[in-house]
């Protein structure tokens, strides 16, 4: 490692015993890979990571956590072309619980914090509501996450019946086993051969080769 006024250089060797060059300037914090990783693909390589791992970095910085990546962002990229106000209020949710769960992962305290908050949350929100999440409806459920709705009635149409060769129906074009071939050539009538005056299963043009 080197520092050049605001910037540490480092040199990393991975498996393949190739030296890349990662830039870290301390200002903005803000790092840069020779290998381009995450400016082609979005996420972080491996030189990156040991870098952030040297420098006992426990959170990777949130400009480096691609959009495209998560569970929130997947479901509004799949099903945002006619999302209505409930499900977008659902994806904001999904989107903040996930956030929030990245982020205390980390720390023990910050999880038990978290997971005593979600267990208040609920019997301030269904005040009224003597069922809890056993009334909500199956159906309710696929459209808030998929964003579709099960129709009423389903048509299923039957498949067309094809030819196939080789069936088992069909003698002639059937391959064949081994065992059903030695059979055949066991029980055929043997004849005799002309050149070498044996009664056998070759005939005199393939004498030769017996």
């Amino acid at each position: 490692m080197s520092t050049l006024e605001n910037i540490e250089v480092f040199k990393v060797s991975d498996a393949r015993k190739k030296t890349l060059t990662v830039r870290h300037e301390i200002e903005t914090e803000s790092f840069d890979c020779e290998c381009k990783l995450f400016e082609r693909w979005g996420y972080l390589c491996s030189h990156l990571f040991f870098v952030l791992r040297n420098k006992d970095v426990n959170n990777i910085p949130e400009k480096y956590i691609g959009n495209r990546w998560l569970k929130s962002e997947l479901l509004k990229a799949v099903h945002g072309s006619n999302e209505d106000d409930k499900l977008q209020i659902g994806n904001r949710c999904h989107g903040r619980y996930f956030g929030l769960y990245q982020r205390a992962f980390k720390n023990k305290n910050h999880l038990i914090a978290m997971d005593n908050l979600l267990a208040g949350i609920g019997p301030q929100i269904f005040t009224n509501d003597t069922t809890g999440s056993s009334s909500v409806d199956k159906n309710d459920f696929i459209k808030n996450i998929y964003g579709i709705v099960v129709p009423e009635e389903i048509t299923a149409h039957a498949p067309d019946v094809v030819s196939t060769k080789g069936g088992a129906n069909d003698k002639k074009s059937r391959i064949k086993s081994s065992i059903e071939k030695a059979i055949e050539k066991a029980s055929k009538l043997h004849r005799r051969c002309g050149k070498c005056h044996k009664v056998t299963d070759h005939n005199a043009r393939s004498c030769g080769r017996k």
